[in-house]
């Protein structure tokens, strides 16, 4: 195995990386946003309105941390269609730009480029290997609330056999109006030295946060030949790998567990730790180690 993955030594933090605003299709401005999110304990957000570059960053005033964000949606070259969010840039110009420009220049500036509710819009594995995506949405909260294709888990496994790098998102994608009112519902745990730009999005480029629709990963440690995470109250926690490769430690009754040890010495590939609670809601790490 290579370097173990997380590093514990910061503070959490809850955010959330796909969120809609007033000035695309979103029913809340900036301030009600970071009202309504601060309300529920959130620390930071990114604004990512379709095809308008955030400027939250630029408000003084918001309780939250802010990170400028955009969305944008297209066909590439091969006439798929994708919806990308990027995020983790200083400023950027997107007027007059096709898709493909606008993906390209998210490259430019290094920005982090996340492959958007890929069971939702049909994308297939082929589209996913495409674009060299850092992170791929496993959970999207508004899409499940749509028709039920919130899942971008089977997308992300296939990545993580290429790669394990890449990183999975549960998030929101809230816009707030009557016809999308979801929020709130999947979001990620950042660890990071302090709540700042800089140390959020270098945190979420090490991988060193997890993903939930509820689930708490409390701590998660690597020795040479064992895993060992503390949770909230689960009904199951699973260690899962490589095509058939896992283990799972689950409750016989509604006692429930709160940790559990994996033995990995016979492991081979990417590892990553699901579990699960008494109302079916999921929390994600990343792939274990780099």
């Amino acid at each position: 195995m290579n370097r173990f993955r997380y590093s514990l030594d910061g503070n959490w933090y809850k955010g959330n990386t796909h969120i809609h605003s007033v000035l695309s299709d979103g029913g809340l401005d900036y301030h009600q946003l970071d009202g309504l999110y601060s309300d529920a304990g959130y620390d930071f957000l990114v604004f990512t309105d379709h095809w308008k570059v955030s400027t939250a960053e630029t408000l003084a005033d918001l309780r939250l941390l802010a990170i400028n964000g955009v969305e944008i949606d297209g066909k590439d070259e091969t006439g798929s269609y994708f919806h990308v969010v990027g995020f983790g840039f200083d400023e950027l110009d997107l007027n007059g730009s096709t898709f493909t420009e606008a993906l390209e220049k998210l490259k430019a500036k290094n920005a982090l480029r996340i492959l958007a509710h890929p069971h939702w819009i049909g994308n297939s594995l082929e589209d996913a290997f495409r674009h060299d995506f850092h992170g791929i949405e496993i959970y999207n909260h508004v899409c499940h609330w749509l028709n039920g294709k919130a899942d971008g888990v089977f997308h992300w496994d296939c990545m993580l056999k290429k790669n394990p790098q890449v990183l999975g998102f549960s998030v929101d994608d809230a816009h707030i109006r009557p016809e999308y009112p979801l929020w709130n519902g999947g979001w990620i745990m950042v660890n990071a030295a302090s709540l700042t730009k800089a140390s959020i999005l270098s945190a979420i480029r090490k991988g060193n946060y997890y993903s939930s629709q509820g689930p708490e990963i409390k701590h998660i440690e690597a020795a040479a030949t064992q895993i060992r995470v503390e949770t909230s109250l689960a009904k199951i926690i699973r260690l899962a790998g490589e095509n058939w490769y896992g283990q799972r430690i689950g409750a016989d009754d509604e006692t429930g567990i709160t940790s559990a040890d994996f033995d990995i010495s016979d492991a081979k590939g990417y590892l990553r730790i699901e579990l699960e609670d008494f109302n079916h809601r999921k929390a994600w790490t990343n792939a274990l180690f780099i």
